[in-house]
């Protein structure tokens, strides 16, 4: 399986294919976090910190996007009064 950074085949960067898809999910990521990508671009935050706050910050977003659609119905009908799932 081919994974394209920047243009480029993985293998002619001479990365492996898992590091790529890390580059291309923290890119995704920082167009979502401003605060995140700001501090990064001025060196505020290491790129270390930033791989892991952008993967805490897409953990907690899709944790927040599935307790509102546990709330609401396929209608957009809201359901608090029916109670949750457990977990």
């Amino acid at each position: 399986m081919l994974v394209w950074v920047w243009g480029l085949r993985a293998d002619a960067l001479d990365i492996e294919v898992c590091t790529a898809r890390e580059w291309v999910r923290i890119g995704r990521a920082l167009t979502q976090l401003d605060v995140i990508d700001d501090a990064f671009a001025h060196g505020r935050l290491s790129y270390s910190k930033v791989r892991r706050e952008t993967r805490a910050e897409t953990e907690a977003r899709q944790h927040a996007a599935r307790q509102l659609t546990w709330w609401l119905d396929a209608d957009g009908n809201d359901r608090r009064n029916v109670p949750a799932p457990p977990g």
